[in-house]
């Protein structure tokens, strides 16, 4: 999967909700954290969200950043900027023109002079802004790649082959890589191995998300719907039986 097709999964969080925070919990996994700052839920998130996403599916070389004065200065360093965007590339603007680089997307269309981009942080939210490549808050794209391990070439055999949990924790760790190279490596088991990925996944969130309910962070009653949104009656199951033990 790459960034832009996981991004959009995220199109409508708000800022406060679970899934926000689940952002900002995973730029916080990051390893090194890029100038040791642990992003707060308070804190502009736009370059945190892109981050996280980079994150979460591999990204190679990725100037990794909660700053998108850090994140552009850092793509430059590493000679990933472009001069025209593509699909998943990661769009820069300077809103007044004057160097201060204030906000960043990721593109997830091109058509002729405009470029749909989907960003953290607008309007405290995730949503998709269309822009003309002319306009001059835009200050620059640049590229992103993906990590390629020689792993996923080994051969699906023996109890591995049906094993569905065993395979999908090996994609979680990184060792099919995405897209394309992940259904070809995974071949037939494609479709039943990602479904239980999805699973793993969303079962990893609940888990978290209970231990913080239990820790008292989303308050109570009508006040902690609001904020687990579809979350809830999941979150709620897995603290009743967490407190039962």
């Amino acid at each position: 999967m790459k960034m832009y097709e996981l991004a959009l999964q995220y199109e409508g969080v708000k800022e406060g909700s679970a899934k926000h925070h689940k952002i900002i919990d995973t730029y916080n996994q990051i390893k090194p954290l890029p100038r040791n700052y642990k992003v707060t839920y308070n804190d502009s998130w736009c370059a945190a969200f892109v981050s996280a996403m980079a994150y979460l599916t591999g990204a190679k070389n990725f100037p990794f950043e909660c700053s998108v004065y850090y994140m552009w200065t850092a793509a430059k360093q590493k000679g990933l900027v472009i001069k025209n965007p593509v699909k998943d590339c990661v769009v820069i603007y300077d809103w007044n023109n004057n160097g201060t680089f204030d906000h960043v997307g990721i593109c997830i269309n091109v058509s002729g002079n405009t470029i749909e981009v989907i960003e953290g942080n607008y309007s405290d939210s995730v949503k998709i802004r269309k822009i003309s490549l002319s306009d001059v808050q835009i200050e620059g794209f640049f590229k992103v790649g993906y990590k390629t391990t020689t792993t996923q070439e080994k051969p699906l055999t023996g109890a591995n082959t049906s094993d569905i949990d065993s395979l999908a924790q090996r994609v979680i760790k990184g060792e099919f890589g995405n897209g394309e190279e992940r259904k070809k490596a995974l071949g037939n088991k494609y479709n039943e191995v990602q479904k239980r990925v999805n699973e793993l996944l969303n079962e990893t969130i609940i888990e978290e998300l209970a231990k913080r309910v239990i820790d008292g962070e989303f308050g109570n009653g009508e006040e902690r719907k609001k904020v687990l949104g579809g979350y809830y009656e999941k979150v709620q199951k897995k603290v009743n039986k967490i407190m039962k033990k």
